[in-house]
């Protein structure tokens, strides 16, 4: 039998709910008809009984609809979306907060103990300037770091005064590194010797009452001053070892710098640093190099020298002599290694116009130059010997003296015991 039989035979039935009661609805009786002579009156409230239809499988059937439920879903899954991003992004930006203050906080600790270990650097150099055996040291600090140095080392007078007379120190805003550089004798009087070798001809060219004459008596020597510089919209300080300054500039026109721990590519950089930030005012710097010459004696020396360029625009920087041996390493002078220079060195092309062709020039022979090395390296070690012997003389007053700070942290660390 199919399917459509089956619903077609049998009996059917209908179920009528009353809309008025709040009881559950029951099975309708079936209802009497009326009579043709009675008149038609309003709808009844039960619906009339109506046969369905025959079921036909072929017919589609009708399609549920959904806005009534999704549209409160919908509504409601909106609103907590929108919560959650709220929350969300309250705690993200918490969050962030956090991190950047944590950052702040950690950037300062970390600048406060570098500060406090360069400055605690400077005070071993004080007690002992032998302290780790090297001349130069490199510390890497920021602007505000530096300028918390600074501040720190004004509160003690007495290290002031030591940073300022007894170091060099120069910062770089561009790299933020703080040089310190130990003076040693070798340092000082080999730049000392050079010194009065060009005040002497200096004073050979100004006897005389003619314009070149007064422009030789004009130039003025100096030691290590502190020299200002405008590097990258910053301002720099710098202490050449030698200057010379004419007596109308603000800035020296010659500077020589005395490389006892300095590389010359630390010196080629300073030495680009004098003119573009004099802007050309500092128009030579001249090198002479004695590395290999310290601690021992007797090696080879070098010098070098750099110009400034008018003739290209921007100024530039040239490299007249790099790195010229006047010394070998059997400790004799060098043949046609001398070292030269004129007024057009000292003072700018206005001033020297007139006098372009009978510009005086200072030359130091390389066995000059050898000589006063020699000297330097003689006085350097008569004071070595001296300080052995004050040394040697504490020792024998004192046999058992109090440790140093780095033998004492060495003894407070014990060495591991194996033991079976």
């Amino acid at each position: 039998m199919h399917v459509s039989d089956y619903f077609v035979q049998t009996d059917p039935i209908t179920v009528s709910f009353n809309q008025t009661s709040s009881k559950p609805a029951q099975p309708a009786l079936p209802t009497p008809t009326l009579p043709p002579s009675a008149p038609s009156g309003p709808a009844l409230s039960e619906p009339a009984i109506s046969t369905p239809a025959p079921f036909d499988p072929d017919t589609a059937l009708p399609a549920i609809s959904k806005i009534a439920r999704s549209e409160p879903i919908a509504t409601q899954s909106t609103s907590r979306d929108s919560e959650f991003n709220k929350t969300s992004l309250v705690r993200g930006f918490v969050d962030f907060l956090s991190t950047v203050a944590n950052a702040i906080d950690y950037h300062t600790r970390t600048s406060k103990s570098k500060v406090t270990k360069v400055k605690k650097y400077i005070k071993r150099l004080r007690d002992d300037p032998q302290l780790d055996g090297k001349l130069l040291s490199k510390r890497r600090l920021n602007e505000f770091e530096y300028q918390q140095l600074l501040d720190r080392i004004a509160e003690d007078p007495e290290l002031q005064s030591f940073f300022d007379k007894k170091l060099r120190h120069e910062y770089s805003h561009e790299d933020h590194v703080l040089v310190v550089r130990m003076l040693s004798t070798l340092h000082e009087a080999l730049g000392d010797r050079i010194q009065r070798k060009i005040f002497s001809w200096l004073d050979s060219q100004s006897s005389g009452s003619n314009q070149l004459a007064n422009i030789a008596k004009g130039i003025q020597g100096s030691g290590a001053s502190n020299l200002f510089l405008e590097i990258l919209g910053k301002i720099d300080e710098k202490q050449p070892d030698k200057s010379f300054t004419y007596i109308d500039c603000v800035h020296p026109g010659l500077i020589i710098e005395i490389s006892v721990s300095q590389s010359v590519t630390d010196v080629q950089k300073k030495a680009k640093a004098y003119i573009h930030g004099t802007k050309g005012q500092t128009r030579t710097v001249i090198n002479i190099d004695s590395n290999s010459t310290y601690p021992k004696k007797g090696g080879p020396a070098t010098f070098s020298i750099w110009r400034a360029d008018f003739s290209q625009n921007p100024l530039d920087v040239v490299e007249s002599v790099i790195s010229q041996e006047f010394r070998d390493r059997n400790g004799q002078p060098v043949s046609n290694a001398d070292l030269r220079f004129s007024l057009s060195d000292f003072v700018s092309d206005e001033e020297l116009l007139p006098f372009r062709e009978d510009i005086p020039e200072f030359v130091l022979t390389s066995q000059v130059l050898c000589e006063v090395l020699k000297d330097a390296e003689e006085m350097e070690q008569r004071r070595d010997d001296a300080k052995k012997k004050v040394r040697e003389d504490c020792k024998q007053n004192n046999p058992n003296p109090s440790p140093r700070r780095s033998e004492r942290i060495r003894n407070m660390v014990k060495k591991p015991s194996y033991k079976v």
